[in-house]
């Protein structure tokens, strides 16, 4: 049985502005591969932690996708640097 507190749980990770992969793919209603083949054409920023871990921030990839505006392909987003 799965409790309320679980539910929440995996409602949760919908509301972070840094997805994974598989976040992402599942917000956007993709594949993982068709986000990693967006990735390596550049058609939406990404933040690659290390040399397996990469993270997307929602609100600029929705902006990417929607603007159709093709990603600088810098592997970090100024938005990021400024806030440091």
């Amino acid at each position: 049985p799965h409790s309320k507190q679980n539910n929440q749980k995996k409602k949760g990770h919908s509301m972070s502005r840094y997805l994974n992969t598989n976040e992402l793919a599942e917000r956007l209603r993709v594949s993982p591969r068709t986000v990693a083949n967006w990735r390596k054409n550049k058609t939406i920023s990404f933040i690659r932690r290390n040399a397996r871990a990469v993270l997307y921030d929602w609100e600029e990839v929705e902006r990417e996708l929607r603007q159709g505006v093709k990603s600088k392909g810098t592997g970090h987003f100024p938005s990021i640097e400024k806030e440091r």
